[in-house]
């Protein structure tokens, strides 16, 4: 990335410009072969002494204001800058926060179905800032959320009205709920240990780690079609779950 010069810098430039220019206009008319080296020293003795600044004290006075005003303007902007910054990555800690706190949710959920006898209760619906935070972060974690609560109102409504649904269900649901939480997990990681973090994530972009699908899937005897879209993210194979 290119940087940008800081005002001493360009300061010193200017300067440094006009000793330039200066020196070579004291020898740009002729120069006479017995007087050239006297010429040459009393030059340079009067640019190293600062003797010629008076006589251009008004151009430097110029050059100085507008260094000066090159220094606030660039301090403003940098200044600005690191602002905006810390706003952006004070947002992005926030709605990280978010993304834990549903995490925790999707966890106790997922401990639930793998384990229980009876469908646990649905997945909360998240509060409309929580889920605005989830966007921030990634639009689709955050409808992949809202989708996979519908799922599980419906799943609970289901096995309410039957026994056996729970039994011929199950895996479906424990592979969402995984799946769900997978994500919920591994993005805020990514996030606060990527130095080039960018909010409004793109899931099918991002490359996420099917290890922990993997080995539930052969605890729990699960197959592809238990994954639904999830099936796009995590990969599992068939053949090694049987």
């Amino acid at each position: 990335m290119r940087k940008s010069l800081t005002p001493w810098q360009i300061g010193l430039g200017v300067v440094a410009a006009f000793l330039l220019l200066r020196a070579l206009a004291t020898y740009i008319d002729w120069c006479p072969p017995d007087r050239c080296a006297s010429i040459i020293v009393e030059s340079y003795i009067e640019l190293l002494t600062f003797a010629w600044v008076s006589e251009y004290q008004t151009l430097l006075g110029g050059l100085a204001a507008l260094i000066a005003g090159a220094f606030v303007l660039i301090s403003g902007r940098e200044q600005i800058r690191h602002v905006r910054e810390a706003k952006k990555e004070q947002r992005i800690e926030d709605a990280l926060d978010s993304i834990y706190a549903a995490g925790v949710e999707i966890s106790e959920y997922y401990r639930k179905i793998k384990s229980g006898s009876t469908a646990p209760d649905p997945l909360p619906e998240l509060s409309i800032d929580i889920l605005k935070d989830i966007s921030y972060i990634s639009p689709h974690l955050a409808q992949h959320y809202t989708r996979v609560q519908d799922y599980t109102h419906t799943f609970f409504e289901q096995c309410s009205a039957s026994k056996n649904y729970l039994l011929t269900n199950r895996k479906r649901a424990i592979a969402h709920s995984l799946c769900l939480f997978q994500m919920f997990r591994q993005i805020p990681i990514y996030a606060r240990e990527a130095t080039d973090f960018q909010p409004r994530l793109n899931l099918r972009e991002f490359n996420f780690d099917s290890t922990p699908v993997i080995s539930a899937a052969k605890e729990h005897k699960l197959q592809v079609t238990h994954l639904g879209l999830f099936k796009d993210f995590f990969k599992i194979d068939d053949a090694k779950q049987s």
